[in-house]
């Protein structure tokens, strides 16, 4: 199984990795300096300027290409979140116990229990607008009873639709084919998200375990890397490099410009005809500044 890091051809980054193999630690031992934060810490927004999230996401965006995995990353956790949100709602409800959750929020016998769960809601909510029906109301009642159920268990509903809708919008906006931010995700990955989110109707954050640790592995071995050393060793922004280089190549003109014209004149002052050397060492400072 093979694993291309992004859906953008002609870059360093479009090496094959697999997602459990990970490059040897020397190797990344020389591609990072020392004494920076980790990517862990930029990811968790413990990292300041110039190394943040901000600006890794600017480098992957202008520099690399390849902004779309950073983006798929940060919405599987913010999906995470919600789950964990979902979760606790479950347990304050006593629809799941502390045994349930041993295994951690994102074990799969977790997330089957919550299946089961929401299709029992799903049911019992569907059962009593059915029977809400049957009953004759006079002209002056409302269109429609209020649904118990549906009151007494308000905000497990609320967050079952956001992780539907969270899980629904990554797969869309990623996953499948001609997607707005479609991602290079491997075929079995793809076909396996697709499958659980609509034939098998499963949302939780398992669904996308290995396709996170894919973009996890992108980001890992070949962006941030990248990143590190832009910000090491090139401290001016792109705008500033371009400005240095127009200072540069007008004072190299002006410094020709000048000399040959007291050459073909016959300037015999070799003392004026000295200063034009000024242009020229302006040029090579803001050239190799």
């Amino acid at each position: 199984m093979l694993f291309i890091p992004s859906s953008r051809k002609s870059t360093d980054s479009t090496k094959v990795l697999r997602y459990d193999e990970s490059p040897p630690d020397v190797e990344i031992s020389r591609q990072v300096p020392s004494q920076v934060p980790t990517l862990q810490q930029i990811l968790d927004r413990k990292s300041l300027p110039p190394v943040c999230l901000y600006n890794l996401y600017i480098v992957m965006r202008d520099r690399l290409g390849n902004e779309e995995v950073l983006d798929f990353y940060l919405d599987l956790r913010h999906h995470e979140v919600l789950w964990r949100k979902y979760i606790r709602s479950l347990f304050r409800a006593n629809l799941i116990d502390d045994n349930d959750l041993a295994e951690g929020v994102n074990s799969l016998p977790l997330a089957i229990k919550v299946q089961g769960i929401q299709n029992n809601m799903a049911e019992q909510i569907r059962q009593t607008n059915v029977s809400n029906t049957k009953h004759f109301l006079p002209p002056s009642a409302p269109a429609s009873a209020p649904n118990d159920f549906a009151v007494q268990y308000k905000d497990q509903l609320q967050n079952a639709h956001y992780i539907q809708e969270s899980a629904e919008s990554i797969l869309h906006r990623y996953v499948v084919q001609s997607a707005h931010k479609e991602i290079s995700l491997p075929s079995t990955i793809r076909d396996d998200i697709t499958i659980c989110i609509q034939e098998n109707l499963r949302y939780d954050p398992r669904v996308f375990e290995l396709a996170k640790l894919w973009a996890m592995n992108i980001i890992q071995h070949f962006s941030y890397p990248e990143f590190i050393h832009i910000k090491s060793n090139g401290n001016i922004t792109q705008g500033q490099q371009l400005l240095r280089i127009c200072i540069g190549l007008a004072s190299l003109f002006l410094g020709f410009t000048v000399e040959l014209t007291m050459l073909f004149l016959g300037w015999q002052m070799w003392g004026a005809r000295a200063w034009v050397c000024n242009p020229y060492s302006i040029h090579k400072d803001r050239q190799f500044s």
